[in-house]
């Protein structure tokens, strides 16, 4: 979608944009792959809307909490187990370091992140 832009526009949503703006270098690459692919896990928290991308031997998670409270999911994914880099996190984490192909997804209040697996 598309977002107006009013300013002065408040600095914490300034700062959320521009942590997004500097992490689509990375996040084209993915959404952009012809070879790669993309998968939505399976949950049972509906107020988590959550995307895994593959390219090139990585993995991309972009997670987004659409509630007003902390929630936290765990999937399975196989490969994952390796170093995570943020891309950006507006309140939230991604874990994949238990080395038993599972991602936990943490995320505050209306929390979103992007994480790459390696």
């Amino acid at each position: 979608g598309i977002v107006p832009w009013i300013d002065p526009t408040p600095q914490d949503i300034k700062d959320s944009s521009t942590l997004l703006a500097q992490s689509l270098p990375t996040i084209k690459e993915f959404l952009f792959d012809p070879s790669g692919s993309f998968s939505r896990p399976s949950s049972s928290d509906d107020d988590i809307d959550v995307g895994v991308w593959t390219s090139n031997g990585q993995v991309l998670v972009m997670a987004a909490n659409m509630v007003n409270s902390s929630r936290q999911l765990s999937f399975d994914l196989d490969g994952a187990g390796g170093q995570t880099s943020q891309l950006f996190s507006s309140g939230g984490s991604v874990d994949a370091s238990n080395g038993n192909g599972t991602v936990v997804v943490s995320l505050d209040a209306l929390g979103s992140v992007a994480y790459v697996l390696e």
